[in-house]
C-alpha cells in the first residue's frame, strides 16, 4: 500500500451541515466546521495577528474571514474538506515573506497556515535525501542537516525567514541558483492535499522516476492554486570543504554586466555571481559607513561603483582559489578592481555584509518600495542593464538595479516618499516597460517571486490566452470549483 493509501484508509471525512438552495456559509458556520477537527487555539478571527495574515511582504493586503494555525497534515485535509464542502477560498501560507501578494486572501475565506508543521522528518545520507515539512525554514534545515554533513543548496536570500513550503509555491531561486538551480531541480516528491482532503504523493525517493507525468515539477511554481503542500522530499549534498569569496568594483554598470557574461561564457561556473548598479552601492556604502570602509576601502569614499560579488565551492582551499582566479582574469580584463579575495569564513562575512544590505540599503533614498523581479537570459545582462536605463529616462525614474546576474534574473526597485506619494503610478508604468523589456530580451516578468497579485497585469505581456486557457484547464483538474488561492492571476 503506498503512503497515501495509508493516509487515505486513516482518515475520516467528517459529515458537515448541509445548506439550504442558494445559501451561502457564513464565517461562524466554517469556524464551527473547522473547529469539529481543528483545536480552537488554532482557529483566529480576530486581533493583530489575525491582521498580519491579510498580508506579505508586497504591498498587497486583504482580510480573510478565518485563520488556521495547522499542525498536522490531518488538519489541512479537514480544513480542505470543509472548504470544499462549502465552496469557501483558500490560501495556503507559510511565513508570509512572498513579494507578489501570491498567499494574500484576495476574496476573503480561509488563510490557511501551515508554518506551524516545522519539522525535519527525516534525514538518509545513504540517498542523499531528507523529509521536511512545509514549515521549516532554509536556513534551519541546512542548521539541521550539517551534523549529517550535508546541505540542501538552493539558497534564497531571505533563508532565514523562507519555508520550504513557500519556496516550493514559488520553485525559488537565490544567490546559489547560478550553480546549483531553483528549487524544482531538488525535489525528490511531494505529499500534497487537493481540495476535499485528498492527499496525493508525488515522485518518489528515488533518484530517477518517469512513472506518468511529473506532477511534482508541475506543483512547484503553482503558487497554491493547485493543492497545499504538507511535506517535500528533497535531494542534498556533502557540505562543500572550502568556499572561496571575492568582490570587484567597476566604473560603470554596463561594465560591470559586461564582465558577469563573460564570467558565465567561461570554462569556471562560480557558486553565486550577484550584481549591484553604483546607486545601490552609493546606498550601501551610505548605510554600512565605518563597516562598509572596512569591507571596500578606498572605494568607499569614492561611492564605490558597480559590484560583482562572487563565491566559488570546492573540496580544497586551494580549488576554491584556483576558480577565483581563473574567474578574476575575465573580471579584471573587463575593467574590474578587486576589492577582497579570501577562503576565510570570517573574512568572507564581512565582504558578504556588503551584498547582504542591497535591498535594505534602497531605503536611503524612500521609505517605500517598489520593487520586482526580472529575468532575462544570461547573454543579455548587458543589454538589459543598459536598456532598463532608458526605460527609467523616459518616466523621470531612477532605477536600483542588483540581483542575481549569474542567473540574468535582476531585482529592479523604485523609492518613493511613502505609501500615498502621486509618482507612484508612473512607477507602475515604468515597471511594466521594464517587464516589457525582459520579455523582448527573451526573459520574464518574474524569475523567482512568482506572478500572484502584484505582476497579474504585466502577464500577459508573456503568456497568450491560448496560453492561460491551457492552465485553466490544468487548474480545474486539481481544484474543480476554484477554490484555492482565487482572485490571482488565473
Amino acid at each position: 500500500m503506498t503512503d497515501s493509501a495509508e493516509a487515505e484508509a486513516g482518515f475520516e471525512y467528517l459529515e458537515l451541515p448541509e445548506l439550504e438552495p442558494g445559501e451561502r456559509a457564513d464565517p461562524l458556520l466554517i469556524v464551527a466546521a473547522i473547529g469539529e477537527r481543528v483545536p480552537h487555539s488554532g482557529i483566529l478571527t480576530k486581533g493583530e495577528e489575525f491582521a498580519e495574515y491579510g498580508k506579505d511582504t508586497s504591498m498587497e493586503h486583504a482580510r480573510p474571514d478565518v485563520v488556521v494555525l495547522a499542525t498536522e497534515i490531518d488538519h489541512v485535509r479537514h480544513v480542505m474538506h470543509v472548504a470544499q464542502f462549502y465552496r469557501v477560498p483558500v490560501y495556503t501560507r507559510g511565513l508570509g515573506s512572498g513579494l507578489s501578494g501570491g498567499a494574500v486572501p484576495s476574496r476573503g475565506g480561509i488563510v490557511l497556515d501551515v508554518s506551524p508543521m516545522d519539522r525535519l522528518l527525516s534525514v538518509v545520507p545513504g540517498n542523499r535525501s531528507c523529509r521536511v515539512q512545509p514549515g521549516l525554514t532554509v536556513q534551519k534545515l541546512n542548521e539541521l542537516l550539517a551534523e549529517h554533513g550535508l546541505w540542501f543548496p538552493p539558497w534564497p536570500s531571505s533563508h532565514d525567514i523562507a519555508s520550504i513550503g513557500g519556496n516550493v509555491a514559488e520553485n525559488a531561486g537565490g544567490i546559489t541558483t547560478v550553480k546549483y538551480g531553483t528549487f524544482k531541480d531538488w525535489l525528490l516528491g511531494l505529499k500534497c492535499v487537493l481540495p476535499g482532503g485528498q492527499l496525493l504523493q508525488s515522485g518518489s525517493s528515488a533518484v530517477k522516476d518517469v512513472a506518468g507525468l511529473d506532477l511534482t515539477s508541475l506543483v512547484c511554481g503553482s503558487e497554491g492554486l493547485l493543492c497545499a503542500v504538507v511535506e517535500a522530499e528533497l535531494k542534498l549534498l556533502p557540505i562543500p570543504p572550502a568556499i572561496g569569496t571575492a568582490l570587484y568594483l567597476f566604473e560603470t554598470d554596463e561594465q560591470a554586466a559586461q564582465a558577469a557574461q563573460a564570467v558565465m561564457a567561461g570554462p569556471v561556473t562560480p557558486r553565486t555571481l550577484e550584481y549591484a548598479d553604483a546607486t545601490v552601492m552609493a546606498c550601501v556604502v551610505r548605510q554600512l559607513g565605518d563597516e562598509a570602509r572596512r569591507a571596500l576601502g578606498e572605494a568607499a569614499e569614492s561611492q564605490a561603483g558597480a559590484l560583482i560579488a562572487l563565491e566559488t565551492d570546492a573540496h580544497t582551499d586551494r580549488d576554491a582559489l584556483a576558480q577565483l582566479e581563473a574567474i578574476e582574469q575575465i573580471l579584471l580584463g573587463g575593467g574590474g578592481r578587486r576589492i577582497g579575495l579570501t577562503t576565510d569564513r570570517a573574512e568572507a562575512l564581512k565582504l558578504w555584509r556588503v551584498r547582504s544590505e542591497l535591498s535594505p540599503a534602497c531605503h536611503q533614498l524612500g521609505e517605500f518600495k517598489l520593487a520586482e523581479d526580472v529575468a532575462v537570459p544570461r547573454h543579455r545582462a548587458a543589454d538589459f542593464v543598459r536598456e532598463l536605463k532608458l526605460v527609467g529616462q523616459r518616466h523621470n525614474m531612477t532605477w536600483l538595479n542588483y540581483g542575481h546576474i549569474g542567473d540574468g534574473n535582476f531585482h529592479i526597485t523604485l523609492m518613493f516618499d511613502g505609501e500615498d506619494d502621486p509618482r507612484i503610478e508612473t512607477g507602475r508604468r515604468a515597471v511594466g516597460d521594464a517587464c516589457k523589456l525582459a520579455v523582448s530580451l527573451g526573459g520574464t516578468i518574474t524569475g523567482e517571486h512568482g506572478v500572484g497579485l502584484s505582476k497579474a497585469p504585466y502577464l500577459s505581456l508573456q503568456r497568450d490566452e491560448e496560453h492561460l486557457a491551457l492552465l485553466r484547464r490544468i487548474k480545474a483538474a486539481f481544484d474543480p470549483h476554484g477554490i484555492l488561492n482565487p482572485g490571482k492571476w488565473l
